[in-house]
């Protein structure tokens, strides 16, 4: 589907994109006054090329609500394209407990590639979505998003990264609140390298990193842990993380630790 302008609902796709301009698996832009995508699933090859190419596992530019979907996709920027992300290639909608695995490649220096996002806008707002994908270019990105200037809640990334300069755990460049997120995966940079954040420019509250897993020691926002300390739930209870089976730090029951322990903490709605 090239432009959606409707309500999408449980739908899939699978196979290979490719295109100019924004390409997504399941639709190029969501963006249509009545439109939004729920408990929808994309998987395959999503390749975009060309000046402003813009390209997501799911949805290459989102502006509407999104909820409960998943990609499972290789998502490739070729040269010159401006955003690659794990899900969404650019986001300016609301998008809740939606996930992406698989690998973000891009080959652009002009591009922000991220696990998840690639760009992130200020009026987007991300809540309860992770990223398991892994992130490999040359600069500006992230194991969540790559350029973001929105807020971003109670989300978490996995995957790995490796790239050239500007290289995040989570996010690449921030311009935004990151509140109650992590990141585990390992990082690769030469240049403007951080565990959590490589820039930042605006506050960071209650985030951490992996300092063992990452290999990375340093970030320009977010709270440096051990593995053991970022698969206890006593790490995140102290600064007020909301979970199952507890009432102290709120009722909305937004995470959870994982069945098989030590682990890492998932969000409640994940299997």
């Amino acid at each position: 589907m090239g432009y959606n302008e409707g309500r999408l609902s449980h739908c899939s796709s699978s196979g290979t994109t490719s295109g100019y301009g924004y390409v997504g698996g399941l639709a190029g832009t969501s963006g249509g006054e009545q439109a939004s995508l729920s408990d929808c699933t994309s998987s395959g090859i999503v390749t975009v090329e060309g000046i402003e190419g813009i390209v997501g596992g799911l949805v290459g530019g989102n502006w509407r609500p999104m909820i409960r979907c998943h990609s499972d996709a290789v998502v490739i920027g070729k040269r010159d394209v401006e955003a690659v992300g794990g899900a969404i290639g650019y986001n300016a909608g609301e998008v809740t407990c939606c996930s992406s695995d698989g690998f973000v490649i891009s080959a652009s220096p002009e591009a922000a590639c991220g696990g998840f996002v690639g760009r992130h806008q200020a009026y987007g707002d991300i809540q309860s979505c992770c990223s398991h994908s892994n992130v490999m270019g040359i600069t500006t990105l992230g194991g969540f998003a790559g350029d973001s200037s929105g807020p971003i809640t109670n989300c978490y990334s996995r995957g790995s990264v490796r790239g050239e300069n500007v290289v995040g755990g989570f996010i690449a460049r921030n311009g935004d609140h990151v509140t109650t997120c992590y990141s585990s995966g390992a990082v690769h940079g030469v240049e403007c390298v951080g565990g959590f954040v490589a820039d930042n420019g605006r506050v960071i509250w209650q985030c951490f990193w992996d300092l063992e897993a990452s290999g990375i020691l340093e970030s320009d926002g977010g709270m440096a842990r051990i593995t053991e300390d970022m698969c206890n739930i006593e790490n995140y209870l102290r600064v007020r993380w909301d979970f199952v089976d507890e009432a102290h730090n709120g009722t909305e029951d937004i995470w959870r630790m994982p069945a098989e322990t030590p682990g890492y903490p998932i969000l409640a709605w994940e299997p």
